[in-house]
């Protein structure tokens, strides 16, 4: 497409330049004589193969003449429109490019939101591990000290066991004493 731009852009120049040069567009110049009134070849006849020109022939290279005008014509509209049309797909071109750098600046401002609060969160998980970590050690002295006092307690549940049959047997003493002074007397008294 640039090249072909290149080419329909370099044909203009040519046809622009020729435009000033000369007064009449159309006139042909054979062997660099502009100035020259009749035609080059001999016999009167400007192009050899037309061979001798009567008014037909006049008619004929006139009708070729309009032909080719009609043709250099349409090739200079058909030039025009492609012209537009790559003057308006440039122009979209431009739009679509626009709204990509827009869309493009968006995305990067949500990104870099996104990494602000992604960054955030991250510090408030690194806060909470640290915090989870100690209520864990917490709660791992926390056993001990209850494995401890366990220990303690059923070492104490052992003496309260201890004094309930040390008290027991007590008792059973101080009933046989009891019953053994209440026999005495009963002895003592007779």
């Amino acid at each position: 497409l640039k090249g072909g731009m290149e080419a329909i852009s370099s044909f203009d120049d040519d046809d622009a330049g020729e435009g000033e040069e000369d007064e009449d567009a159309d006139s042909v110049v054979f062997d660099g004589d502009e100035n020259h009134d009749g035609p080059s070849s001999p016999g009167g006849v400007l192009f050899p193969s037309h061979g001798d020109m009567s008014a037909d022939g006049n008619s004929e290279l006139l009708r070729e003449r309009e032909e080719l005008r009609k043709e250099l014509s349409d090739a200079r509209r058909e030039l025009a429109q492609i012209k537009s049309q790559v003057k308006l797909n440039e122009e979209d071109n431009k739009k679509e490019k626009d709204k990509l750098r827009a869309l493009n600046e968006d995305i990067q401002e949500r990104l870099t939101k996104r990494e602000e609060e992604l960054h955030v969160v991250e510090q408030d998980l690194s806060k909470q591990k640290r915090s989870l970590e100690e209520v864990h050690n917490e709660v791992n002295d926390l056993k001990e000290k209850s494995a401890s006092l366990a220990d303690e307690l059923d070492v104490e549940k052992g003496k309260v066991l201890q004094l309930r049959k040390t008290e027991a047997m007590v008792e059973a003493y101080r009933k046989k004493v009891e019953s053994l002074e209440s026999a005495n007397q009963q002895m003592g008294g007779l």
